[in-house]
């Protein structure tokens, strides 16, 4: 008679968390629970969202969080670091939507999120921009977003608790990468010239 065995992988002692070079931003989540209290590499945040959508609330994490929490990772002393997987860690206020392998899309590493702001860079500019909602925008395994609450206008204003500095602000529009002549009529498929492409002047070659 044959008998199944289920093998389990041991946890990892650390988990590697990165922002992408040239970039001081990256959303992220871990499959495992992480321990950010002797991380000086990176800093982590939580994010609650005010009632009318217009600020976002960053909470620095000096301590253990949940695995699949979705955070903000800010390059600090370096770009990246090894964060120690923590044995267990208690439930944090937190709205970031963590990007799982439970809520991808149906046999795709992402999920389309049609409602919400995405960290993406647009115009060089990094920032929380508002995702497409008529096609969707992709946010990859292992990211987050922060969800469309409240009547969210033209700029969403990001609060850092941790600093003295006060106020820092990230733009946000929407990307939907429709491309506009200078009359202002969309073009479906441009040619070369100068063209309307989320708001900024772009040349196309």
């Amino acid at each position: 008679m044959l008998r199944t065995i289920n093998v389990f992988s041991p946890a990892p002692a650390t988990v590697p968390v990165a922002v992408a070079d040239g970039k001081e931003f990256a959303t992220f989540n871990s499959d495992y629970a992480l321990d950010f209290a002797n991380v000086t590499d990176i800093i982590a945040y939580t994010a609650q969202v005010s009632a009318d959508g217009s600020t976002v609330t960053m909470t620095k994490v000096d301590g253990a969080v949940p695995a699949n929490t979705g955070l903000l990772i800010r390059k600090a002393a370096s770009t990246s670091a090894e964060v120690p997987v923590a044995a267990s860690a208690a439930a944090v206020t937190n709205e970031f939507i963590a990007v799982t392998a439970d809520n991808c899309d149906e046999g795709q590493e992402y999920k389309t999120v049609k409602e919400g702001f995405i960290l993406a860079t647009v115009g060089g500019e990094q920032g929380f921009y508002k995702a497409n909602s008529t096609d969707g925008t992709k946010v990859g395994k292992g990211k987050a977003y922060l969800p469309a609450t409240g009547a969210a206008g033209a700029r969403l204003t990001v609060k850092f608790g941790d600093e003295a500095t006060g106020i820092n602000d990230m733009r946000v529009v929407t990307v939907d990468n429709a491309v506009y002549n200078l009359n202002g009529v969309r073009v479906s498929q441009p040619t070369k010239g100068l063209y309307i492409v989320n708001g900024k002047k772009m040349v196309i070659k």
